[in-house]
């Protein structure tokens, strides 16, 4: 046992760490400095960086510090086993098999026929494995390094008779295993997976079936088990991080419990009992609850018949008149997959549109770093009761469908739905139509909640639209939801989605918009600054930029071209109206899809500000025009000509986040002959985060910034799982007790 207390015990049997070339500039024994004739050494032993004159010959690769005294490259193994050793020094090889093993080792003569002939033709777990009650071999042989019998090694021996001069050659890893060996590939898939595990990444399942949830996870059979702890007991003895005689005791120990891995708890805690769970019916290989026949609809979740009861069972529903009669009058809850949940009711939205809507309310995103969703979609009055219902399906399966993909993308880290987004369903007949191209996404400001099920904040209310609105909805939506305002007279927008409408824009046409945006391939489009505003009163327009967006302006800033720069506004609550583009699709008299401008505003109050869509900025304007700047209003935007030299003053300005102004007019008119132009950066984030409130001790997060994590980490049990979703950056207070102390 003195020898394995010995600190040089370990040398050639676990790889060192080596230091890094970039500190080390001279050698660690000598101290003569690294040049490009005096290259450094790392040591296999001792991990240091050393000269060639202080690493001998006898030991190549080891230093003198290491205290080697003899390195042999192929060593018989003493005890019969035809065991094949790796590179070890002399004295840890002492240390390793003992005086007297060390001692007949290093008497035995060294053959010169190859390595194969002295490789043992059993693999190492079945040499672990063999005979329990047997003293356990000394060594572990890989089985890809073994004397090969088929016809490769037939052919590596007819082409070895041709060069009988040169010395046969053999490769081996640090840790004793062959590369291109079974055991490495074994070994590298292994490694791999655990990698995957610590990174977060799932582990692939064949088929792209994802592995059952632990809940419902069915044990591995012992055979496989076995196998497995085998194999990890053969990787830790390469490493040499566990002896040969622990490695057996193990192994005993497993197969004497039948191959069932006892599970590890720590001692402070208990293993949690996992909890019987009913599980909905019709589930796939994908955890996913929606039938796949047509009309058909997931389950709904039912509650425990005793008071604070938490157990939840599951039924089936038809999709019938019935069903539609019962969501009058309470809420279903839908569940389309683990932890995913749809509420479903029919409201009456008779205080403002006087319309029957079906309310989609998704409760799950926030797990996955998304806003939740909210539909509304309109329906026909539902018959009373007694009467009979139509024939269609009470309640549309493509809705749950397309939020189930949504959900699939958030739980894959494939796309953050934010604010004026747009998603597009995957069947081409969606709702009954083809017509219909998808939902784009809005915040509620002025519209009317009343009886809507409203999720925690954050949320955003999808609304539909025709497959012709899709290229405004991708590259500035804010125009398509005014635009749709407009038509149903309600101010920004509805909240209502309405099936099988007329699209309120045709072909694209001619449009400013053609210059900023590439419709084809969507190559390029407009920058969106978020909280970017755009606001117009009389003779005075003022551009509002928050102080935290910088890095963004800057990158549209160089992402733009040289004579144009533009950006895309958001939707103000400080304004009262909005500038609206409207497109005559129907009008035979006047210029067919021909752009003009219009306003919408608040029904009863007077429009004071005015918000608009976008801001170009453009140095067409020539000296010559007499003209220090002219700001003009196109389709819902604001358009300003500048030269060339203030064109680059505004540029540096934005860079440099200051405030400037443009003067638009002639150049010798008065104030009241001219009209101010100002970008303006503001320290306003209180548009952040509005209504969030902290679910740890309901702190408000109104105006903290925070990120959003995809594809985290899950820590979880039989029973939970804990998910890190969103961090918000939140200043710490300083104690004023501590800074007194210090004081």
């Amino acid at each position: 046992m003195h020898d394995f207390c010995d600190p040089h015990a370990n040398l050639g049997k676990v790889p060192p760490i080596w230091v890094p070339d970039n500190m080390a500039g001279q050698c660690m024994q000598c101290h003569q400095k690294f040049t490009m004739t005096k290259r450094r050494h790392h040591c296999r032993a001792c991990e240091r960086c050393s000269a060639p004159s202080a690493v001998p010959k006898v030991s190549p690769g080891v230093c003198q510090r290491a205290g080697v005294t003899r390195l042999r490259p192929v060593l018989h193994d003493p005890h019969g086993t035809g065991g094949l050793w790796r590179h070890l020094p002399g004295q840890c090889l002492r240390s390793y098999l003992g005086p007297a093993a060390h001692a007949h080792a290093l008497a035995e003569p060294e053959q010169s026929h190859g390595v194969h002939a002295k490789c043992s033709t059993i693999p190492p777990h079945h040499q672990v494995a063999a005979s329990p009650g047997a003293p356990p071999p000394s060594v572990i042989v890989p089985v890809g390094v073994l004397k090969k019998t088929d016809g490769s090694s037939n052919s590596n021996s007819s082409s070895s008779d041709s060069k009988k001069g040169r010395k046969c050659k053999s490769v081996m890893f640090s840790d004793g295993i062959a590369p291109g060996s079974e055991l490495a590939s074994t070994m590298e898939q292994q490694w791999g997976e655990a990698k995957q595990a610590r990174r977060g990444i799932p582990r692939s399942n064949g088929g792209g079936q994802k592995p059952p949830t632990p809940a419902t996870e069915e044990p591995r059979s012992s055979i496989e088990s076995a196998t497995s702890t085998t194999m990890g007991l053969v990787a830790q003895l390469f490493r040499g991080s566990i002896l040969p005689s622990a490695a057996a005791v193990t192994l005993t120990a497993a197969e004497s419990s039948g191959g069932r891995p006892t599970a590890q708890t720590s001692p402070r805690r208990k293993a949690e009992p996992v909890r019987s769970r009913k599980l909905p019916p019709n589930g796939d290989a994908h955890g996913c609850y929606l039938p796949v026949e047509e009309n058909a609809l997931p389950p709904i979740c039912v509650g425990g018949k005793e008071a604070g009861s938490c157990d939840v069972d599951y039924k089936v529903v038809r999709n019938d008149g019935d069903l539609l009669e019962r969501l009058q009058h309470e809420t279903l809850k839908f569940i389309l997959k683990n932890n995913f949940y749809v509420l479903v009711k029919i409201i009456n939205m008779s205080c403002c549109m006087n319309r029957w809507v079906l309310n989609f309310t998704t409760s799950g995103l926030h797990h996955m770093g998304n806003d939740e969703r909210v539909i509304l979609l309109e329906i026909k009055q539902p018959p009373k009761q007694g009467e009979p219902a139509a024939g269609e399906p009470a309640v549309p399966r493509d809705v749950f469908q397309h939020l189930y993909e949504i959900y699939v993308e958030a739980e894959q880290a494939r796309s953050s739905i934010q604010e004026l987004a747009f998603t597009s369903p995957r069947s081409a007949n969606f709702l009954g139509s083809r017509e219909h191209g998808g939902f784009i996404y809005i915040r509620p400001t002025y519209q009317c909640l009343q009886g809507v099920i409203i999720p925690e904040n954050p949320y955003l209310v999808g609304v539909l639209i025709h497959r012709h609105e899709v290229p405004w909805a991708k590259v500035l939506p804010l125009r398509l939801i005014l635009r749709l305002g407009a038509q149903y007279r309600y101010y920004p927008c509805p909240l209502i989605s309405v099936r099988g409408r007329e699209s309120v824009y045709g072909e694209i046409a001619q449009t400013i918009i053609n210059f900023l945006v590439d419709f084809r391939n969507y190559s390029y489009s407009l920058p969106a600054i978020r909280g970017l505003y755009i606001h117009m009163e009389d003779r005075q327009m003022t551009v509002i930029i928050p102080r935290y967006r910088q890095q963004d302006v800057i990158k549209a800033i160089n992402n733009a071209s040289d004579h144009i720069l533009a950006f895309a506004g958001n939707f103000s609550k400080v304004a009262d109206g909005h500038l609206v583009c409207m497109q005559n699709i129907n009008d035979d008299r006047n210029e067919m899809y021909a752009y003009s401008t219009q306003a919408i505003n608040i029904q009863g109050q007077p429009r004071k500000v005015t918000g608009a869509s976008f801001f170009v900025l453009n140095e067409a304007l020539k000296s010559s025009s007499g003209l220090s700047g002219k700001c003009s209003i196109v389709e819902d935007g604001l358009m300003v000509q500048i030269m060339p030299a203030k064109m680059e003053e505004v540029r540096q300005a934005l860079r440099n986040q200051t405030d400037i102004d443009i003067v638009c007019g002639p150049i010798d008119a008065s104030d009241d002959q001219s009209e101010i132009v100002s970008i303006k950066w503001v320290d306003n984030n209180r548009d952040i985060n509005v209504g969030v409130n902290s679910p740890i001790d309901d702190m408000a997060m109104e105006g903290i910034s925070n990120m959003r994590v995809h594809a985290s980490f899950n820590f979880s049990n039989a029973n939970y799982a804990i998910r890190l979703s969103e961090i918000y950056i939140v200043k710490v207070r300083e104690d004023p007790s501590i800074s007194k102390g210090k004081a």
